[in-house]
Order: C-alpha cells, then structure tokens, then sequence
C-alpha cells in the first residue's frame, strides 16, 4: 500500500511538539505512538519507524512525536515533565483524531516503556480503541534513579534533568497504572522480555492479572532486553503489534 509521511508541529502547553504522520492511500483506523524516557518518535535503532510503516503498509496510519523536551519539540530535557508528557499525549491523540484521513472512532495508542504508563493512562481518558504496551513503566524500583544528583540535578551520561522532577516520573510509574487496570476495557497486547534490566517482567504480570479487559494478551521473550534489541525478536514483535492492531481497530 502507498504511504505518505509529513512531519507536522502542533502548539502543546506553553511550546510545540513535532512528529511524522503515515498516511495510507484510504481513511484508516490510527495508532498514536508514544515514546519512553529520553527517547523520541524515532525510538531505539529506528523502532518506531519501522512499525509505523508496517502498519501503514497494512492500512493502519500512525502518529510518533516527541515530547517536550525530548527529539526535536520545545523544551530542554533537564526541565521535562512527565504531568507535560501527559499533555503533549492528549494533544496529540486530539491532532491524530483530526486528521482527515483518520477514522476517529478506530484510534489505537502504543507506548513504550514510560510511554506504556503515559498510553494507560490516556486510555482512561480518552476513547481509545486498543492498545499495546511494550516493555511498560508500570511498576518501576524506585533503585532506577540511583544516579548522581550535583545542584539539585540528576546527571545520567550527557544529560541532566532536575531531582525533583525526576522522582515525579518514578512516582507516576510506580503502581498509578495498576489502579486504572481494572475499569480499562479495551483490548491490550503487552510485549514484554524476561530480561528487561529496567522494568521487571513481573510487573507487566501484575498489571495484565488486574485488568478489566476481556480481550487481553502477554506476549513475553526469553531476550531482547528493555527495547527488544535482538533482530529476530523485533521482527516477531512487529508482526504480532501489526496482527494485533489489524484485528482489533
């Protein structure tokens, strides 16, 4: 199928967010794509560039952005905000309902890592139709940000982001999710390695164990890691998101 990629800049909160949309050749169910902590619509080795355009070569159109303060939005990423984060993602499930090419009624969002907390917590807001989360920031040890902290900083290689607002995206992704699992009824795919060094495997258990859902899945790999670096695992995942969204959008 044919598709076109535009990047677009919508203002959010007192800046912008910029992203790419995958428009198929005909109106189509949408996935909005939400990124993980310090990441951006790109993703780790081109991850979500490549299932954008898997989806859109089955017919699904697709929306990836950064947040501020993340990629190429407004911001600086040792101010980020992860209650920002949150809004930059309702602006832009709102954008991605807009658009013209896109069924409003069949819109998906799939998180990343903080982004998987971000996509449930969205998909309690708003009229998402399904959802995948992968390797999600549903329960994370507080022992993550363990990091140097200098002048009311935390340092973590070449970047910085302010202590305090540091602890507030831990507190975020430390068990708010499980408490909206049990009124979220769309369907759910949750991907997930059993060698994810940074969020335990046992808390996408958790999370799947309490939510309301009827239709809901747990897709785990031996390897893979927190971004799912191994190659043939990456293309299992991308076939199983593609089939995923196909059925249920």
């Amino acid at each position: 199928m044919t598709c076109e990629e535009n990047p677009f800049k919508i203002s959010s909160g007192d800046g912008w967010i910029v992203g790419i949309t995958h428009k198929p050749a005909e109106r189509a169910p949408l996935v909005l794509m939400l990124h993980g902590y310090t990441g951006s619509h790109i993703e780790d080795r081109r991850l979500y560039v490549d299932i954008a355009r898997r989806l859109c070569a089955a017919g699904i159109g697709a929306v990836r952005f950064d947040y501020r303060g993340h990629g190429d939005s407004s911001g600086e990423f040792e101010d980020f905000d992860i209650d920002e984060a949150i809004r930059d993602a309702e602006n832009a499930f709102a954008y991605a309902s807009s658009l013209s090419f896109a069924d409003r009624e069949r819109i998906g969002i799939l998180g990343l890592s903080m982004g998987g907390y971000i996509a449930v917590k969205l998909a309690s807001e708003v009229n998402a139709k399904s959802v995948v989360l992968m390797s999600p920031g549903l329960r994370v040890p507080a022992i993550n940000f363990d990091v140097p902290t200098r002048d009311g900083y935390i340092y973590m290689d070449a970047l910085r982001i302010r202590a305090e607002n540091a602890k507030r995206v831990v507190q975020h992704m430390s068990g708010e999710a499980y408490e909206l699992a049990p009124r979220l009824n769309q369907p759910f795919l949750i991907i997930h390695a059993k060698d994810d060094p940074v969020v335990p495997f046992s808390s996408s258990e958790g999370f799947i164990e309490r939510l309301g859902s009827k239709n809901k899945r747990l897709l785990s790999f031996e390897k893979g890691g927190h971004v799912l670096s191994d190659y043939d695992v990456r293309r299992k995942a991308y076939s199983e998101i593609v089939d995923w969204f196909s059925k249920t959008l």
